[in-house]
């Protein structure tokens, strides 16, 4: 991606006072690569990568990385469209609504802007409808 440079760390608060790192590197040139760590007071959690082949070649162990995030996420899309069809066709509404997503565009326009302006900037979607109550 144009325009930006890398890495990024974002440094994000909640409402509760909890922090939150994020870091970010867009133009990695050596494939599509996700990785998530959780670390608390008690104890950490992690993603782990999980790769169909391992291969040892020429003195090296490694896995592949994949190039892209349809590959990478493929068998969580699938799941995710599985279980959206079977919530419509009993007519019950499951998982993330369209206040989800518009909060969550909001909070990247604000990531954006605080990209611009240096400084940090509050997230603020306003009152959530009633509908999504």
């Amino acid at each position: 991606m144009d325009g930006f440079r890398d890495p990024q760390l974002a440094t994000i608060w909640t409402r509760d006072g909890v922090m939150v790192t994020a870091e970010v590197f867009v133009n990695a040139g050596y494939g599509y690569d996700v990785r998530c760590e959780v670390v608390g007071s008690r104890g950490t959690s992690s993603l782990v990568p999980t790769p169909s082949v391992s291969t040892r070649i020429a003195g090296v162990d490694g896995v592949p990385v994949r190039d892209d995030f349809v590959a990478h996420f493929a068998d969580a899309y699938r799941i995710e469209l599985s279980a959206w069809a079977e919530a419509a066709l009993t007519r019950q509404v499951e998982g993330p609504s369209a206040w989800d997503g518009y909060v969550a565009n909001v909070a990247a326009e604000a990531g954006v802007a605080s990209l611009a302006s240096g400084v940090r900037e509050s997230v603020d979607p306003g009152d959530r409808p009633a509908l999504y109550a």
